[in-house]
């Protein structure tokens, strides 16, 4: 009996050392397989790096990037601008930011006045049976009121600096 459990025992114990092994090596063989790849991934994604590097730092396209963010500063201001001289322009731009910090749906002076240029909402008319605070309207309507009240946007703020309001 002693002879046949050291037979079954030394079997079993083969086996176990055979399935051992044979993980070891699937193991081993499936990791080098592996890595491999993920250094080929890495060289493949480090080349990629390089190459967007040099892509961002191409000096003609870093310029007709910046050329074109100042075109569409530029054309997105226009409306504010809208043909005044560089006086004017200034004169307004301060107006507005002393009214409102340049916010146009600011309600304010006890809530009488709004936008831009804290205007009395009858100035500005109303659209769809609400006070009409589209951008270019608000600075067309306090376009006409400067102009008709104090001949131009320089004397309107010179009056607002005396007075505190316009």
């Amino acid at each position: 009996m002693e002879s046949l459990v050291k037979d079954l025992s030394s079997k079993k114990s083969k086996t176990l050392i055979f399935y051992v092994v044979y993980i070891v090596l699937i193991s081993v063989l499936l990791f080098i397989g592996l890595s491999g790849n993920i250094h080929a991934d890495t060289a493949n994604s480090q080349q990629n790096s390089s190459q967007q590097y040099q892509n961002q730092n191409n000096t003609t396209l870093v310029q007709q990037t910046k050329q074109q963010v100042n075109h569409n500063q530029q054309s997105n201001n226009d409306w504010f601008r809208d043909g005044l001289n560089n006086n004017d322009y200034s004169a307004r731009s301060w107006v507005s930011w002393h009214e409102s910090g340049h916010r146009w749906n600011i309600l304010s002076y006890g809530h009488r006045c709004i936008g831009y240029f804290q205007l009395d909402p009858n100035y500005l008319g109303y659209k769809h049976g609400h006070v009409n605070l589209d951008h270019k309207h608000q600075v067309k309507v306090a376009d006409a009121y400067a102009k008709s009240r104090y001949g131009s946007w320089v004397n309107a703020k010179k009056f607002w600096q005396a007075h505190r309001w316009y």
